[in-house]
């Protein structure tokens, strides 16, 4: 297992993964992002406003780590630190 840093807009989070999901972080990210943006998927980000729109944070990458990629149930990924970074307020 092995830690990244999660960043989701302006959140950031501590995150550990299966060392096959860490050395292989980009994939996962745009994998993640095709599923998620995918308008068939009733995953509950969608958001109803002007149009459609997604609202999720880093637990959303989690999730679908948990649910869809990471088989081992040792090897579950989880937030360990959250809110690791704070952008400076102007």
């Amino acid at each position: 297992m092995k830690n990244i840093l999660l960043y989701v807009y302006c959140e950031a989070n501590l995150v550990i993964v299966p060392d096959f999901v860490a050395d292989d972080l980009l994939t996962y990210q745009k994998n993640f992002l095709k599923w998620i943006y995918k308008k068939s998927n009733n995953h509950g980000y969608w958001v109803r406003g002007g149009g459609l729109g997604l609202s999720y944070t880093g637990e959303a990458f989690v999730k679908w780590l948990n649910e869809y990629i990471i088989e081992d149930e040792n090897e579950k990924s989880k937030i360990t630190k959250k809110s690791f970074f704070h952008p400076r307020k102007i």
